[in-house]
């Protein structure tokens, strides 16, 4: 981003009340935490992405083989919640 471009955004900042000021800087901060946080979260990902294929191939083998069950409550409660897909191994 150009220092213009930011000093524009100050200017406009502090053309504001200083009460407003300090709800746009909360506000920006939290815009940016958030930022940060998806740009954690994504190298995370392309770091682990390998291994989450790996381990959905391993479990649709398993599946396929008879090794495994879907558990389709399971599945359910989960994607209700968090997403998570449970199968489980038969005795």
């Amino acid at each position: 981003m150009s220092s213009e471009a930011i000093s524009y955004v100050v200017k406009m900042i502090d053309s504001l009340p200083e009460d407003l000021q300090d709800k746009v800087v909360e506000h920006i901060k939290e815009y940016l935490d958030d930022l940060f946080d998806e740009l954690q979260w994504d190298e995370s990902f392309k770091k682990t992405q390998q291994q989450l294929i790996a381990a959905a191939r391993r479990a649709r083998q398993d599946i396929a083989s008879g090794l495994a069950i879907i558990d389709i409550a399971t599945i359910e409660a989960c994607n209700s919640t968090n997403g998570t897909v449970a199968y489980s191994y038969m005795p």
